[in-house]
């Protein structure tokens, strides 16, 4: 029998193909080569490619024989997150090749904050719990933290167990606690004081991004660990986020928050169509 992968495929992609390393979205990498089609011209900025139009990784099925949404490509300093579902082309009648159309960028969170001091939202803190108890049909309840300060606005969500409800009012934090936050829907059960409160926020914004580190052009102007983050302005809109990148923003990256130091508008006309941001 003759192995097709072995002398048809693994030529082509040795001499077309990117050394690349595959993540899936829970597991561990996997190095693989990948042949890449369309993409449109690329953009540089410095050791980030932006590649505007759609583009398609080809891969072998002997590296990754799985491909799937969410899964990641890393090719040199670039990571590009698969966004449809992989398939084997027409051509293709051994399954010997994935084609995955992907975009350029891995997932981030990006909060935008609005207000400052005591109007700030998302507000500051953390280990939240409810500050006193709550019985089943509440309306409204009374949120702690370490250090809190800030409000909460409607359309920020609140997580009891297994209850998750909407804010519906805006309150601010008074002696590092929120008292009176209306939700809905009411709670369908009751829920102890300091029961745990996990929080999420409507200015919390999930989208791709391009990530990177800075050459060494930047040596000693830019502090150590500072990541370069490239985000796409029509991505931004697209998530929901009507304000711009600015200082004091957060991105979180595979779990890790970088503060945003600096924020550059990248112009294709009269408007930005990127932004350049310094985060540490």
């Amino acid at each position: 029998m003759i192995d097709f992968d072995r002398f048809a495929v693994a030529p082509a992609f040795l001499a077309f193909g990117e050394a690349a390393t595959y993540t899936p979205p829970a597991g561990s990498p996997t190095p693989c080569r990948i042949i890449r089609e369309g993409g449109g011209k690329p953009v540089k900025f410095g050791p980030v490619t932006v590649y505007l139009s759609s583009l398609t990784f080809d891969v072998r099925a002997s590296d990754v024989p799985a491909p799937t949404t969410g899964g990641v490509f890393q090719v040199g300093a670039m990571t590009y997150t698969i966004t449809g579902t992989p398939y084997h082309p027409e051509d293709d009648p051994h399954g010997l090749v994935w084609s995955c159309g992907v975009l350029w960028g891995a997932p981030i969170r990006y909060r935008s904050y609005a207000g400052d001091g005591d109007t700030q939202n998302p507000p500051r803190g953390s280990e939240w719990e409810l500050a006193a108890a709550a019985g089943a049909g509440a309306v409204s309840i009374a949120i702690a933290g370490s250090l809190a300060s800030g409000q909460l606005r409607p359309g920020d969500r609140v997580t009891i167990g297994s209850m998750v409800c909407t804010i519906t009012t805006t309150t601010k934090a008074a002696s590092g606690r929120f008292d009176g936050v209306g939700i809905a829907p009411a709670l369908a059960a009751p829920a102890a004081v300091g029961a745990p409160v996990t929080l999420t926020f409507a200015r919390d914004y999930s989208l791709l991004a391009g990530m990177a580190g800075y050459d060494d052009t930047f040596a000693g102007a830019i502090a150590t660990g500072t990541r370069r983050i490239i985000v796409m302005q029509d991505r931004l809109t697209a998530a929901g986020c009507t304000d711009a990148p600015k200082l004091g923003d957060v991105v979180t990256f595979e779990g890790q928050p970088f503060a945003v130091g600096a924020a550059t508008a990248l112009y294709q006309g009269a408007a930005p169509f990127a932004w350049d941001l310094q985060c540490k």
